[in-house]
């Protein structure tokens, strides 16, 4: 409720586009960024989230406790309806 009130706040009073804080694990930078306001900007090559999982994925989920599986193949295109 508190880090509810807080985004809130900055959000609707500060017009703040995001949140820097300290992680609660290691103290480390985390961001939050409010949707609409904020912009990413690329730093580096995109690390695709595939099966096997890239070893930073595994080493936050092994941290967590959170098990991994692979994601379901999409479903093959309907043909469109006239």
């Amino acid at each position: 409720m508190i880090t509810q009130t807080i985004a809130s706040d900055a959000h609707d009073r500060l017009d703040a586009a995001g949140i820097r804080f300290a992680s609660r694990l290691d103290g480390l930078p985390c961001y939050a960024l409010f949707e609409g306001r904020a912009r990413l900007d690329r730093d580096g090559e995109n690390v695709a989230l595939t099966d096997p999982a890239p070893e930073p994925l595994q080493n936050v989920s092994a941290a967590w406790q959170l098990r991994l599986e692979p994601a379901e193949a999409p479903a093959a295109a309907q043909p469109e309806r006239r």
